[in-house]
């Protein structure tokens, strides 16, 4: 029996390469887009944003896309015996799940999201910090002071990241770097796309969410100033994770962002409004 070449009718034709001259529109800075595991493997979650990148795309307007997959490597690591470690919330990658972290994150789920792409019609490339040694890292210890394979970012090179940006692909980057002997890390995605987004001078960084926003009174903040940050985590509305993630939105927003907004979209035209701060939650200067 043939498989069918698209499972959604009037979808269009995967392209191989990149739109006419392969260029964005003039003076158009890229957007950063992350997604979380969770959002990767739901493929109503996940269909909109692939459709909103292909929106862009077609108009010639750069994106890069981030993924993680930490519930997929959760998933391998116990299949195999090992129980994942994490301390603060961060995972401690050890040298034996490592390997499986390369396979599921530079595998598997960067190249699910790379044929999904491709089959809506957006010329696009898999890649991990590795490549061209884009990303690289310096390992962090556990609280027992030992070397694991989780890595903080150290340095962001972004001329891979511009070249195929300009030649119109969509790099779709998973959250591994490498540290300066050649080893592989672990990077939290967040950390990676907060850092890549600043390394290409990027107009927005998107973080794709469960929730509507940063909620407060179970609706969601629609702006957030960097001196406002503070005075909600004191108040314990921003709590848990979002503390982190909000921090460093401030600190990215130093280094010429204009923006970084967290949300989630069920339709093309909502993943539009999260680029430009419409809906969800925008943490800017104004």
């Amino acid at each position: 029996m043939t498989a069918p070449a698209n499972d959604r009718e009037g979808a269009p034709e995967p392209r191989s390469g990149p739109g006419p001259g392969g260029e964005s529109a003039a003076g158009t800075r890229p957007v950063v887009v992350k997604i979380g595991g969770r959002i990767a493997a739901d493929r109503s979650k996940l269909e909109p944003v692939l459709l909103g990148i292909g929106e862009r795309a077609s108009v010639y307007a750069p994106t890069i896309l981030v993924h993680g997959g930490g519930n997929e490597v959760t998933s391998f690591s116990r299949r195999l015996g090992l129980e994942p470690r994490f301390e603060g919330g961060v995972r401690i990658t050890t040298a034996e799940e490592m390997p499986l972290v390369e396979m599921v994150l530079g595998g598997s789920a960067n190249t699910a999201l790379v044929r999904r792409l491709q089959a809506t019609g957006v010329p696009s490339v898999g890649i991990t910090g590795c490549d061209g040694a884009s990303v690289l890292a310096q390992p962090v210890r556990d609280r027992d002071g030992a070397l694991t394979c989780t890595g903080r970012v150290t340095r962001v090179a972004p001329a891979l990241f511009t070249q195929l940006l300009s030649a119109g692909y969509v790099p779709v980057l998973a959250s591994i770097a490498m540290d300066f002997r050649g080893s592989a890390l672990n990077i939290n995605a967040d950390e990676i796309a907060f850092e890549v987004a600043k390394a290409v001078a990027a107009e927005a960084l998107v973080f794709i969410a469960d929730t509507k926003g940063i909620l407060k009174g179970g609706e969601p903040i629609s702006a957030i100033t960097p001196g406002e940050v503070e005075s909600e985590i004191a108040a314990g509305v921003i709590q848990g994770g979002m503390i982190v993630k909000s921090r460093s939105a401030v600190d990215a927003l130093a280094t010429g962002l204009a923006r970084i907004v967290i949300g989630s979209c069920d339709s093309v035209s909502e993943f539009a409004e999260l680029v430009t701060g419409e809906i969800g939650t925008r943490i800017s200067h104004e």
